[in-house]
């Protein structure tokens, strides 16, 4: 039962304002602090500040006082007293605070049970080279690979944090490098395909992703993909015949926001040309089950990004990843780029039975892979799902 509820300020990646939500029970205090995403589709929840949440802390006080603490109860009531689609009111970054807080209340703090005694885990699908609004000089968002060949994911991450290192120098001896972005992913001299071609040279024995994150460029008024970085425009079939050669030339396995948000067609067309391969909405699914719904009538997907703080509570997360297991669709939890120091996408990573988990591999993303590194030891009988 809900005894108390508390609000405080937290720091996220970015160096901005977050919200750390606290939920008492008669057992103890139990928190969680929701990250935010610099690159968002226009369909995700809403969030508000922190001066607005905790002005609507009182009223959340006499909503939830007294209720059971489970995330089913605690979102059907937030729900019920935000009243709106998209969390505007309360905003999804509060809402998802409450509901993850509570999953933990009710999982005594393991909330990677929370869909009961789960062993498999995921391999890290690490950003080690990276674009568009989390900075950087190609218009695609995020270089990506997965070390899909360890055995254990301790193994697997030790390999990814090696091969970011060394990618690193290698950028350097090239004098190739500039910087990291807030995703501590590095920041090169090079365009899209040419980072490819990089990173393809060095025989990493991983398997490469992007994330174009197509709708930061895509112009509608134009009805074109402006690659500003390169000076580049392309209609849209000459936009899905790069994605196309890129796919093909440099054997990329993960290719997420590969077209616009609404570009459902364009999607199952790509879909459909490249079964072996898995094609990912983000932007286009949003954790939503109405746009996920869309998605497989149409066929447009075979893998979607799963971001909680898009759809602002748990139970709409895990109606989104039941849809997606009883369609066969692969889901991969996914930090955002303006994140915090909790890991509860990690558990969550292990609780949804996920074959890869998106995050960086430095900075505030760290907790998250310590957790799973954890975890691997506590759990009996642990195991990676197989890419």
């Amino acid at each position: 039962m809900i005894d108390d509820i508390k609000l405080s300020k937290a720091v996220n990646s970015a160096k901005k304002e977050a919200l750390k939500v606290g939920i008492k029970t008669e057992e103890k205090w139990f928190y969680a602090s929701p990250p935010c995403g610099t690159s968002r589709g226009s369909h995700e929840a809403k969030d508000v500040d922190f001066a607005a949440a905790l002005n609507l802390l009182h009223h959340v006080k006499k909503t939830l006082s007294g209720i059971d603490a489970n995330y089913s109860d605690v979102d059907k009531a937030v729900k019920k007293f935000d009243g709106t689609s998209d969390f505007s009111h309360i905003g999804g970054n509060f809402a998802l605070g409450l509901s993850v807080a509570a999953a933990r209340a009710q999982t005594s703090g393991n909330l990677y049970s929370l869909n009961g005694k789960k062993t498999k885990f995921p391999y890290p699908l690490v950003n080690v080279i990276g674009g568009g609004k989390h900075g950087g000089n190609t218009d695609f968002q995020e270089f990506l690979i997965v070390p899909y060949k360890e055995k254990t994911f301790p193994a697997a991450h030790r390999k990814a944090r090696k091969i970011w290192t060394s990618i690193g120098s290698e950028l350097r001896k090239r004098k190739l490098l500039v910087s990291k972005n807030l995703e501590n992913a590095w920041i090169t001299k090079m365009n899209e395909a040419q980072t490819l071609e990089f990173l393809q040279s060095l025989d990493l024995d991983v398997k490469l992703g992007m994330d174009c994150a197509a709708s930061s460029f895509w112009d509608a008024k134009k009805n074109r993909y402006v690659y500003a970085k390169s000076g580049k425009t392309m209609t849209r079939q000459e936009h899905f015949d790069f994605i196309s050669f890129l796919i093909d030339e440099f054997d990329i396995y993960y290719c997420e926001d590969c077209f616009h948000e609404e570009d459902f067609e364009a999607f199952a067309e790509l879909n459909s040309r490249f079964k072996k391969n898995l094609i990912v909405g983000d932007d286009l699914t949003v954790t939503n089950p109405k746009r996920l719904e869309t998605a497989l009538e149409k066929k447009s997907i075979s893998g979607m990004i799963v971001k909680p703080n898009q759809v602002g509570n748990l139970t709409l997360t895990q109606q989104v990843v039941d849809m997606a297991a009883k369609s066969g669709i692969e889901i991969t939890p996914s930090h955002r780029s303006s994140e915090t120091m909790d890991t509860f996408l990690a558990d969550l990573s292990v609780a949804y039975g996920a074959k890869m988990i998106k995050s960086g591999i430095a900075g505030f993303d760290l907790p998250k892979l310590a957790r799973l590194e954890a975890l691997w030891k506590k759990i009996p009988g642990a195991e990676m799902r197989k890419i």
